[in-house]
């Protein structure tokens, strides 16, 4: 169960976000996202997103710090199922996506940060790198074995992803 401070983020990300274009994304963050069918106020279909839910209620069985907690419901609502590219980076595919959850990255994600987290995209560079977020919103790649930081929150997380990294984010070129 969320707690209340949760809950209430996540409210928040979801009636700033319904309205038009806000300012959030870089421009060319902005075009990947509309070039895959995002629009302001999207929502992933209900059936997908408790599909979503059923695999984070799967996943915790092996991982427990999975949870499909309110922030990474949003973000899986608002982008679910969008495969962004921008030219010279891998695609993002937004969960859900054609490949599976990997069960191994949610347990190395969940020995580095003392929070609940949920996976909620991959990236298709050939190797094996999940994207998660946790309960306060920081968003990590994981790969290798290693968890790397991508942002303070998805929309930092994603234009880390789409753009290359930030000096701020530590996320290896």
């Amino acid at each position: 169960m969320p707690s209340e401070a949760e809950a209430a983020r996540a409210q928040s990300w979801q009636a700033a976000h319904a309205q038009a274009d806000d300012g959030r994304f870089e421009p060319r963050v902005l075009s990947a996202l509309r070039a895959a069918g995002w629009v302001p106020g999207r929502a992933l279909e209900p059936g997908l997103l408790e599909d979503w839910e059923d695999d984070m209620a799967a996943l915790s069985r092996l991982v427990p710090a999975v949870s499909a907690h309110p922030l990474a419901r949003a973000a899986v609502s608002e982008f679910g199922g969008l495969h962004l590219e921008v030219a010279g980076t891998p695609p993002v595919l937004v969960y859900p996506a054609d490949e599976h959850l990997d069960p191994e990255a949610a347990l190395t994600a969940s020995r580095e940060v003392d929070e609940a987290l949920a996976p909620i995209a991959l990236v298709a560079d050939g190797w094996p790198t999940t994207v998660v977020t946790t309960s306060t919103g920081r968003t990590l790649a994981v790969r290798g074995g290693r968890v790397h930081p991508l942002g303070p929150d998805v929309v930092s997380g994603l234009t880390s992803l789409l753009l290359g990294p930030t000096p701020d984010t530590g996320v290896p070129a």
